[in-house]
């Protein structure tokens, strides 16, 4: 692939990865709900900064580990398509499951830099993001790509994240998204599967 090709799909891959429900997804939707607006924005800005430390991060060690070890370059190939596989299982595994309840007691710290700090912190510490830029970002990205692809890719990752949270933190200040959504979550969840697994079916075909 191409610079403009590797970005393309970089920016379909984050899509994906970005709409699959996990922790973020729990604590900004959450944080909307119990703090209103201004705690769902505080939350979903603290995911983009948590995910975008980890894009940098990522990023910055590709051209200095996988240059000089072209093996780790192949199995971490073979970890991607892996990876993205086993979230397309996942999806079709927990389609079926509603989304997760937000009991009136299960109340975050008081003040919108708890909020933010909350989420930080899970995003920070979130395995999903972690292995995700390990596993796809490397291979999507090798060490041969141009600087400026590797400056777009965190920036462009994080504004994708961005808007999906702030999307998220509006919507869920409003009692009636999650009723809607929750009607959807099924389908929704399969197609992404369904995106998912073919991206990781190609990734391990892909010869470098």
């Amino acid at each position: 692939m191409n610079s403009t090709e590797l970005l393309i799909a970089f920016v379909g891959v984050q899509i994906l990865a970005t709409l699959s429900p996990g922790p973020a997804f729990l604590v900004v939707s959450r944080s909307a709900l119990q703090g209103g607006r201004m705690a769902g924005l505080a939350a979903a800005m603290a995911c983009t900064l948590g995910f975008f430390i980890w894009l940098v991060a990522t990023m910055a060690g590709i051209e200095l580990i996988l240059s000089r070890f072209v093996w780790l370059h192949e199995a971490v190939r073979v970890a991607g398509g892996v990876f993205l596989i086993y979230l397309a299982v996942q999806q079709w595994r927990h389609a079926h499951e509603p989304l997760p309840e937000v009991r009136a007691g299960e109340t975050l710290q008081e003040g919108i830099a708890s909020y933010f700090a909350t989420a930080l912190l899970l995003q920070l510490g979130n395995p999903k993001a972690l292995a995700y830029c390990v596993s796809v970002l490397v291979v999507l990205v090798p060490p041969q790509s141009p600087l400026w692809v590797k400056v777009a890719v965190p920036v462009i990752g994080a504004l994708i994240e961005a808007v999906w949270w702030t999307v998220l933190a509006f919507a869920f200040s409003h009692g009636s998204f999650r009723q809607g959504y929750g009607r959807l979550k099924g389908a929704i969840d399969r197609v992404i599967g369904v995106a998912l697994g073919g991206l990781g079916i190609r990734l391990l075909a892909e010869k470098t």
